[in-house]
């Protein structure tokens, strides 16, 4: 603390805290070490230590917990602080404490426990403790619809519980487009090629939440696209899959173009032209026993009915990843049956001819299109997941962001809880799932707000990057503290109105993420941002980002006593 706040000629530009890291680490084995570490845990703990140093009590008596017992709340309160104090009493919790009121019903017997807990800080949900438990996946439906002669793409943000398989992705995005789930296949798309298809029991705990990754199709047989034609290796203790019994074949429609690419070799660059995938690859299901002509004219009508003729393209085979298994073309005018038929599942590569490609780009509803990077006729992402409201402009959110409001309401939204945390009841002596809702009795004078952005599944950590808007001057927090505001030492009472004086921000993911913070100076009243040993002034309005992790926050009458009024800054 010295050297942060030296004086005189001590004064330097930045201190590296080594010593104090070691001290956290010797005292507890979680901050050892130079693995990341988070940083509300970091200020629990940091508080816990400080406060036990600083104990004014060193004998400490047993004390019971306090219930309520029909009581008013006002006087349980009292009662349980009263008791709190008789162990708990230091400077700390003079600066950091408050007071939760803790409600829980029994389903059963009706039975209501009340209860008032300290704390010293707040950790505020940033969606609710149903969608805590959901995991949020963005999906390119395609379908063709048949009465318009036309496909449709319709981006959509589905949930599902988390560890769910794909199949219950399926029945989610059959109630969200009220297509029959038995008609859903669902894929995994890279680089414009479908290189998984998920049956019904693969595990979706790999594919990243929140990309644009995943892709489903409405066809006449899903279980064929997901058909596996590749031989298993005779180490493996999984059989072949068996193709399913349909006398339709499952058919891939990859696009492809020629472009050009500028290649650099040390000192000399020179352009080559190569062929590359583009689009959305179309699926759809064609009968095995056909001529390679009569599979032309069904993709012609499927690439664009009345508006395209075999004439403008030309198809080869390929396998899965869409490289053309050799140079040949196949013969459109060729009407012999296919020998054998086709195959379960078939690659194919479309390829426009010269002539049709400029003439199909002023065309409506052709498909297979070279369109700019972003464009494919696809309908904005429906809102979903964690702040599912958040496209809505009525329901309190400002440019995407959700408001600090709605997350102290959240954390006040009554909940039931999960069997793992079932609540024993003294009335009916049993463990149940009662429903518990939490609220703010008390606040303290120094508030500290932690904004739970993590989430965890069996393989990663996944983080919400949703931004919160919060206030730097003025946060009234009146409606949501439900003591009245009492006088301190014959002083006149407070209301719970803060001012934010820092903010901790976490950028990345929690195992390889960093840590960046921004401040509000004593001396000029002006915000700073501070990343390792680089500090440099700031605009508020920078200071609420999706970033931010932890708010600390001083109750206004003592944060105007020692903040002077900023002048204007220039980034």
């Amino acid at each position: 603390m010295k050297m942060m706040w030296p004086q005189g000629d001590e004064a330097i530009s930045a201190v590296a805290p080594r010593g104090f890291k070691y001290q956290m680490g010797t005292s507890n084995p979680m901050f050892a070490g130079f693995q990341q570490h988070d940083s509300s845990e970091l200020m629990n703990f940091l508080l816990d230590g400080l406060h036990e140093d600083l104990n004014r009590i060193q004998d400490k008596p047993y004390v019971e917990s306090t219930e309520s017992d029909g009581r008013p709340d006002d006087v349980v309160a009292k009662e349980a602080m009263d008791n709190y104090k008789l162990r708990n009493d230091s400077q700390i919790h003079d600066l950091f404490r408050g007071q939760f009121k803790s409600t829980l019903v029994c389903p059963s017997c009706g039975n209501v426990s009340i209860t008032f807990d300290p704390y010293t800080m707040i950790s505020l949900p940033l969606r609710t403790a149903q969608e805590e438990m959901q995991q949020s996946y963005s999906v390119k439906m395609v379908y063709y619809d048949a009465a318009d002669s036309k496909w449709v793409k319709n981006n959509l943000t589905v949930s599902i519980p988390k560890g769910a398989e794909a199949g219950q992705l399926r029945a989610a995005l059959s109630t969200a487009t009220s297509i029959p789930v038995e008609r859903i296949v669902i894929g995994q798309i890279l680089r414009s090629y479908i290189y998984k298809f998920f049956d019904d029991s693969a595990s979706l705990d790999f594919v990243k939440t929140g990309t644009s990754t995943i892709i489903a199709y409405d066809v006449e047989y899903p279980k064929a696209f997901e058909y596996d034609e590749q031989p298993r290796s005779a180490y493996s203790r999984r059989a072949a899959a068996e193709p399913p019994k349909v006398d339709k074949a499952a058919m891939v429609l990859y696009f492809r173009k020629e472009e050009s690419v500028t290649s650099t070799y040390i000192t000399s660059s020179y352009n080559r032209t190569m062929k590359a995938l583009y689009g959305d690859p179309l699926l759809f299901c064609h009968p095995k026993e056909t001529s390679p002509n009569e599979l032309y004219n069904a993709i012609a009508d499927l690439l664009g009915k009345d508006k395209v003729n075999p004439e403008m393209f030309q198809i080869r085979v390929a396998d899965a990843f869409g490289k053309p298994t050799d140079n040949h073309v196949v013969d459109r005018a060729d009407m012999k049956p296919v020998t054998h038929g086709l195959k379960p599942k078939l690659h194919l590569v479309v390829e426009w001819v010269d002539w049709a490609k400029e003439q199909i780009q002023g065309m409506d509803g052709v498909q297979g299109k070279d369109e700019p990077e972003g464009v494919s006729g696809a309908t904005p992402p429906s809102p979903g997941g964690a702040a599912s409201a958040a496209d809505e402009n009525d329901d309190g959110y400002e440019d995407g962001k959700l408001h600090l409001k709605q997350c102290l309401e959240l954390f006040s939204t009554e909940e039931k809880l999960s069997p793992e945390d079932a609540w024993y009841c003294s009335k009916c002596q049993q463990h149940v799932e009662a429903t518990k809702k939490m609220e703010l009795w008390s606040t303290p004078k120094v508030l500290v707000l932690h904004l739970k952005r993590f989430s965890y599944s069996r393989y990663y950590r996944d983080k919400l990057e949703t931004p919160v808007n919060f206030p730097l001057d003025d946060l009234d927090l009146s409606t949501y503290v439900l003591e009245e505001p009492q006088s301190e030492n014959g002083q006149p009472a407070q209301p719970p109105i803060y001012d934010c004086v820092g903010v901790s921000n976490h950028m990345g993911s929690l195992g390889g993420g960093h840590y960046t913070a921004c401040g509000r100076s004593s001396e000029d009243g002006q915000w700073y941002k501070f990343n390792d040993s680089h500090t440099s002034p700031m605009q508020p309005q920078g200071v609420a980002s999706g970033d931010a992790y932890l708010l600390f926050y001083v109750r206004r009458d003592l944060a105007r006593a020692y903040l002077p009024v900023p002048q204007n800054v220039e980034e």
